[in-house]
Order: structure tokens, then C-alpha cells, then sequence
């Protein structure tokens, strides 16, 4: 694991452009981001600001957001899936470098453009799944607010859903690689992620957790520094250079940890 975590730095230093794609994924999500500014702001304002939002109890209350803000919330789902997509195209792209399948930053990208309908159909699915999830976990908790007679019961079963969650992302996360390095679809990479994944699941909780603050802690570094920009754009140009690099570095050891343990039993 030590091993992949060094690797992804030193990838880095050896190839500085492969920050690139990371770049241009944060370039493309900030114009998704401004496309859907005024339907975010106009949600949050109106419902957590404002408090426009009726005297209902819990089980109505999610009809009635989506009544009476249902072109905001379609926008930001949208901008959502937009993002998801993004990350994932990086995701094919990095894959496509580190595993060596293409020489050059753009023969990858261009690459990767004939895999879109697939990079598509996996984004839906994220987003669908975690919309199910989000909304079987959040009328438990309603049901557990509601009838205090098993509330208790209700409550154990949250907490038992949420683990549940847990258990269920790190049982599928490395489906992505499976799809982009290994060339197989959806349904296939679910159940190849599923079978290759229970018996290193605590090694993945591990790796994925420490790599998680190491991502950010590379934000932050390049946050603190441009704390010393002189300028508004330096200071920006310094943020964005941050995201590039703490993003690519994430892709590369992702993609490192797999192709080092894909083999193994």
C-alpha cells in the first residue's frame, strides 16, 4: 500500500503535465457548477435562508420540495450527473496513461471519447443507487422520528442501513477500473468488483481513507500557499493548481493500488 502512495507522488514529479486532465475536469465542473448557480442558491435560499417551506409533517415534506422546486432540483441533478460523468471520463483517461494503453495526455482523452455511453450509463447508476439509498435511509429515520412505539427498533435499523452503505461502497468501488482497464460493462464490472473485493475489504477501507487525507491534505497545502498570492488571480490560479494536482495525484495511486492487487487472490 506504502508502496502506491509514494508512487502516485512520484508519478507526478516524473510526468509534472499529468496534472492536466484533472485541470481540465475542474474547468469543465466549474462551468457546470456556474450553469446551475442561480437554481442552487435559488433551493438553499428559499428552504434553509428563508425558510419557505410548509408547516408538514416529514412524510410530506419531500412532495412538497419537490412541487414547488422541481425545476432547481432537476438543474442541480442534472449539474450532478454532469460532474459524476466528469470524474469518471478522468478516471478512463488517468487509467488509460497509467496502464500505458496510450502515449500522450491527448491521444487518452481522445481515447476515452468512444467510451462516453458506458462512462454515461455508469454515472446514472451512481447517482440512481445513491438516490435510493438516500431515500430508503431518510423515511427509516422519518418512520423512527414518527412511530415512537419502535422507534428504537427503527433507529438500530438506520444505523444497521448505513453500515449497510458503507459496506456496499467499498464492496463496488474499484467497478470504474474494472470497466476502464479491464474493458468489461457495467453489469460484469459490479459483479467482478463484488467477487474481487471481500477478501482485501478492510485493506481497501484503509488504503481509500488514508488516501482521502492525502488528497486533501495536497489541497490544503496549495490552499495555504495561496494565502501568500499577491493577487486575486494568482490566488485563484494557486486554488485551481491545488484541485489539478491533489485530483490527479488521487486517479494515479487509485489506479496504482488496483493494477498492484488486481492479480492477486
Amino acid at each position: 500500500m506504502l508502496k502506491e502512495f509514494i508512487g502516485g507522488f512520484t508519478e507526478l514529479v516524473s510526468r509534472p503535465l499529468y496534472f492536466l486532465p484533472a485541470l481540465l475536469a475542474g474547468i469543465i465542473n466549474l462551468f457546470v457548477m456556474v450553469a446551475v448557480s442561480e437554481n442552487s442558491f435559488n433551493f438553499f435560499m428559499q428552504t434553509l435562508v428563508l425558510g419557505n417551506v410548509p408547516d408538514v409533517n416529514l412524510w410530506q415534506m419531500p412532495f412538497y420540495i419537490i412541487n414547488s422546486y422541481g425545476q432547481d432540483l432537476i438543474a442541480m441533478l442534472l449539474g450532478t450527473l454532469a460532474s459524476l460523468a466528469v470524474g469518471f471520463y478522468i478516471l478512463y483517461v488517468y487509467s488509460a496513461l497509467i496502464a500505458a494503453k496510450e502515449k500522450g495526455i491527448v491521444k487518452a482523452i481522445a481515447a476515452t471519447a468512444k467510451k462516453i455511453p458506458e462512462i454515461l450509463a455508469l454515472s446514472v447508476f451512481v447517482l440512481a443507487a445513491f438516490f435510493i439509498y438516500s431515500t430508503i435511509a431518510y423515511f427509516v429515520f422519518v418512520a423512527g422520528v414518527s412511530i415512537e412505539a419502535i422507534g428504537i427498533i427503527l433507529f438500530i435499523a438506520l444505523l444497521a442501513w448505513l453500515v449497510l452503505g458503507v459496506y456496499f461502497f467499498l464492496m463496488l468501488a474499484f467497478t470504474p477500473l474494472f470497466m476502464a482497464l479491464n474493458g468489461t460493462k457495467l453489469k460484469k464490472a459490479l459483479a467482478e468488483s463484488w467477487k474481487w473485493s471481500p477478501k482485501r475489504l478492510l485493506h481497501i477501507a484503509v488504503f481509500l481513507a488514508v488516501l482521502w487525507f492525502l488528497t486533501m491534505a495536497v489541497a490544503t497545502l496549495f490552499s495555504m500557499i495561496s494565502d501568500f498570492a499577491g493577487s486575486d488571480e494568482l490566488i485563484a490560479g494557486t486554488l485551481m493548481l491545488g484541485m489539478a494536482v491533489s485530483g490527479a495525484y488521487y486517479n494515479i495511486t487509485f489506479i496504482k493500488y488496483f493494477l498492484a492487487n488486481r492479480e492477486k487472490a
